[in-house]
């Protein structure tokens, strides 16, 4: 805990466990919003020692959120138990390991930090400012954008459980599947690219929306392109009478490997009101 809060409190990352986080917003209620937190960690360096036949290890991760005034608004932290087959371990080393948590936080700018460290004290740090814009009643508005990595259906006792997990507020469970946020938004090019994002204060009357997308990609150069629009109300799942998640896949055509900046502008043909979102990502 020591290494993880020095880690945290030095401006600049620590690299021995190098690890990468995404952080986004989704709101719970005007006032308060739930920040999904996306990491991954590398395994080649982690600590591992000689367990009842396997390798095993113990990995603290801590993630702290820090207000404009420097003050700590809300932190997390977790145990990760490692275990492994022996001979595994060369395939182990390869990989990173994927983990997610969550922050709960009111609207407002803030500077978000995540460590980890292992037995022998390895650290890695990393940090992110978010901002998480107040939610206007009157407003068609949207949460984050979030590109998926995966998607991975629930087991069948998990999915009867759906009315409870949307109590618990995870917009990534829907629809029977679990969302897995890409961490750095790196795809393979000439593939359809998987975005979530979640609608508030829609209109009531459902059969009047005709929502639609509009999907841009700029270039570093500044060149854009722009997609065919894109009817979202039958990939619409409600959550609520005036809000739902909304997942796409947007067929990127012959887009040329490079860095993009991929904007989803949704409008309310009911009301004309409109919100864009907007992410980084690069092709690949």
């Amino acid at each position: 805990e020591k290494s993880m809060m020095s880690a945290i409190a030095s401006p600049s990352p620590a690299v021995q466990l190098p690890v990468a986080f995404r952080a986004a917003y989704f709101y719970e209620s005007p006032g308060l919003a739930r920040i999904p937190v996306a990491a991954k960690f590398r395994l080649d360096t982690v600590a591992l020692k000689n367990k009842s036949g396997q390798l095993a290890g113990n990995v603290d991760i801590m993630g702290v959120a820090y207000g404009e005034d420097g003050s700590v608004a809300a932190r997390f932290s977790e145990t990760l138990q490692l275990m492994i087959e022996k001979g595994k371990e060369a395939e182990f080393r390869k990989q990173s390991y994927y983990y997610r948590n969550y922050f709960k936080l009111r609207p407002g700018k803030y500077r978000l930090k995540l460590a980890v460290a292992d037995e022998k004290g390895r650290v890695g740090s990393a940090e992110q400012s978010i901002v998480v814009p107040p939610l206007v009643q009157t407003d068609l508005s949207g949460s984050t954008l979030i590109v998926a990595q995966t998607l991975y259906r629930l087991p069948s006792l998990i999915q009867d459980l759906q009315a409870k997990l949307l109590e618990e507020n995870d917009p990534l469970i829907f629809r029977g599947f679990r969302v897995i946020p890409s961490v750095e938004n790196i795809l393979p090019a000439n593939k359809p690219v998987g975005l979530i994002f979640k609608a508030y204060n829609l209109s009531g009357n459902v059969e009047q929306r005709k929502l639609v997308a509009q999907v841009q990609l700029t270039d570093e150069k500044g060149a854009s392109q722009t997609f065919p629009p894109i009817p979202l109300d039958e990939h619409l799942y409600s959550t609520g009478g005036t809000e739902g998640v909304i997942g796409i896949n947007v067929p990127l055509g012959n887009m040329a490997p490079g860095k993009y900046r991929l904007v989803v502008t949704t409008t309310e043909g009911v009301s004309n009101r409109s919100f864009s979102l907007q992410t980084e990502l690069e092709l690949q």
